[in-house]
């Protein structure tokens, strides 16, 4: 099977950060990754990120949602009942509330959970599952999240933990099977993974479009082959970001929309 299970979207290709976004180029976006996915995934539910949940799945898609969380309480009570809307009016398969929270520690686990709480409060009448992404770590150190979680969304990177890519699969597997054990027996769902395609090694983990398409290729098979739902990340480069020297390199498709060299054998009919 060609397609990934899923892939995570964010729009801001070249445009700053928070920037306006018109349906058009939404949906032009999107049609780049129309039958190369079944799922996408996004991170924000203010402003124009609003729209996108509709335009999605009125082009075929599964949509995982999410509502950014951080240290803002204003912004955050704003993100919920945008998702929240976005819910209740059928646009969304899944909620995510909050992504990498705790990692960051933009909040304690309690003031979490209470937003969990607040945006279930919204959406009562729905039977979409809700879950809020971090990593194995974050889960471990607090069980509390877990409980309150109808899926566990894991982001799993054996890039970031200094893995060479001959020992990334044991890397994976291993952490896959780690958070099954504090599932509570619940669905395990990979939020993320990915392996940038330039910028620094960290340890035995090094960077380049060859490397970064050999991990894809195997992901995206034993995801598929096990039946789980895996979010490759990422779908664009977003100039924007610029954490650790990678931020801008994880896309299968550069910032101008091209389909990378490393990856332009993954699709039939692949857009160049």
């Amino acid at each position: 099977m060609s397609q990934f299970p899923g892939i995570c979207f964010g729009p801001y290709l070249t445009q700053p950060l928070g920037s306006p976004l018109s349906d058009d180029r939404i949906i032009q976006l999107l049609s780049t990754l129309s039958g190369r996915t079944q799922w996408i995934r996004t991170y924000g539910s203010g402003g124009d990120l609003k729209k996108i949940p509709q335009i999605a799945k009125q082009m075929g898609f599964k949509v995982a949602a999410g509502a950014w969380i951080d240290g803002n309480n204003q912004n955050n009570n704003r993100e919920i009942r945008d998702l929240a809307d976005n819910v209740n009016r059928g646009y969304v398969d899944l909620a995510i509330v909050g992504s990498e929270v705790i990692l960051r520690r933009d909040l304690n686990v309690s003031n979490l959970i209470n937003f969990i709480n607040q945006f279930r409060g919204l959406i009562t009448g729905s039977s979409v599952k809700v879950t809020s992404a971090d990593t194995l770590g974050s889960f471990q150190e607090f069980p509390q999240l877990v409980s309150n979680l109808d899926i566990l969304m894991v982001h799993l990177y054996p890039y970031f933990g200094g893995v060479g890519i001959n020992q990334a699969e044991q890397f994976i597997i291993e952490s896959y099977q780690a958070t099954i054990k504090i599932s509570e027996n619940k669905p395990v769902w990979i939020g993320e993974s990915g392996w940038p395609t330039s910028g620094p090694s960290k340890n035995n983990a090094h960077t380049s479009e060859d490397i970064s398409a050999r991990y894809a290729d195997w992901i995206r098979k034993w995801s598929n082959d096990n039946n789980i739902i895996m979010f490759y990340f990422e779908a664009f480069d977003e100039n924007w970001k610029t954490e650790d020297g990678v931020g801008k390199h994880w896309g299968i498709w550069n910032s101008d929309g091209k389909i990378k060299n490393g990856f332009s054998h993954f699709f039939n009919n692949s857009k160049k």
